[in-house]
């Protein structure tokens, strides 16, 4: 088990994407943890969904974590006290 701080894939920094009203993007720091500041807001209507991305597209999941850029990967995610690890 591995603490999820960067893209698996490239190396590169992740955001969480938590999308509401307005989507609160935001860095995961190198423990693990999310930034408390955001990145970013940004207005997308009504929904309730978070997902994390890698800056490069080289890494993406859906809302339920499971891991669809890229097509076929073994990695799964899962949350324990708060923190996102790879399995």
């Amino acid at each position: 088990m591995k603490i999820l701080n960067k893209c698996p894939i490239c190396g590169g920094k992740l955001e969480y994407n938590t999308l509401c009203q307005y989507t609160n993007v935001y860095y995961v720091k190198k423990n693990g943890d999310l930034t408390k500041q955001r990145k970013r807001k940004e207005d997308n209507g009504p929904m309730d969904c978070s997902f994390f991305s890698c800056i490069n597209s080289d890494f993406l999941t859906d809302c339920e974590l499971n891991v669809t850029v890229p097509k076929d990967s073994k990695i799964i995610i899962s949350q324990i006290n708060g923190r996102y690890y790879i399995l």
